[in-house]
């Protein structure tokens, strides 16, 4: 076969050659794929679980800030509307006492909403 390859022109051989390299890094680039995906199934499996736990650990934590500050606000919010109206008669009442004036017999309440947003009864 030898004697073949010898006697054929140059440009005959290129092709043939072109072709070998071509299936050699073939086979060697299919060999590799096989060999790093065999070897590495209980690597992706564990970085899987602990992606996954991470994950579920900062959407938790993310979500309980979310919720907290919501629930905070809320219930602020209804505890301020709850009491407002005895505290500002009752302090009204008290500046009289100190005053020594008789007190009103009774108290207008500014609306909640716009004392809690500065607009209620100004000192």
């Amino acid at each position: 076969m030898l004697g073949l390859w010898a006697s054929a022109p140059s440009w005959a051989r290129r092709p043939a050659v072109y072709l070998t390299v071509f299936i050699v890094l073939l086979v060697s680039a299919g060999a590799s794929g096989y060999l790093v995906g065999s070897s590495s199934g209980e690597d992706v499996s564990a970085a899987r679980e602990a992606g996954a736990a991470a994950g579920q650990k900062d959407g938790s934590n993310s979500a309980t800030r979310k919720a907290y500050a919501r629930g905070m606000a809320l219930g602020r919010s209804a505890g301020f509307a709850d009491a407002y109206p005895a505290a500002y008669e009752a302090a009204f009442l008290k500046q009289f006492r100190r005053a020594g004036l008789d007190a009103p017999a009774r108290v207008s309440v500014p609306n909640p909403a716009k004392a809690a947003a500065g607009q209620g009864a100004k000192r």
